[in-house]
């Protein structure tokens, strides 16, 4: 396992948005010579496993399931479910309803492979258990966060 120096002076803030905008970038490489950026993955993965439950999903499913990845200035949901039907990896029927394709299946497992690259990188000389705890300790700190607004000391 590898031992990093890590600076103290650095609060839990700039570690977050320092690793968000490196996964951000490691995820666009990645998927660059696909022509996709990481949206199109998020929608082909939701879609995916929204349709192991059924054999076809609704917008709202996705939309629902990546508000929390979905930032200001992203593409939008309807513009990756636009070009992935374009593309042939997901169909829409008559009632709006969205299914993988053959080609998408394919291609949702040749683009697997690539965020599966990335995955590893991201948890090189971390251990199961050390992911695990951070996992629960952000989710602890969001949790805290999201509770009752503290009243400001100003009045």
């Amino acid at each position: 396992m590898n031992t990093l120096d890590v600076p103290a002076d650095k609060p839990i803030g700039y570690w977050l948005k320092h690793l968000d905008r490196l996964v951000e970038r490691r995820f666009e490489q990645a998927l660059a010579g696909q022509g996709l950026v990481r949206r199109h993955w998020q929608v082909l993965a939701t879609t995916k496993r929204a349709v192991a439950q059924g054999p076809a999903v609704n917008r709202q499913v996705v939309v629902d399931a990546l508000v929390p990845f979905w930032g200001e200035g992203a593409v939008t949901v309807e513009e990756v479910l636009v070009d992935l039907v374009r593309r042939g990896w997901i169909a829409q029927d008559a009632d709006g309803l969205y299914s993988l394709t053959p080609t998408g299946g394919a291609a949702h497992a040749a683009v697997a492979a690539e965020v599966d690259t990335v995955r590893a990188l991201l948890c090189e000389g971390v251990s199961e258990e050390e992911y695990a705890q951070t996992i629960r300790i952000l989710a602890r700190m969001a949790h805290n966060l999201a509770g009752p607004a503290v009243p400001s000391i100003r009045s």
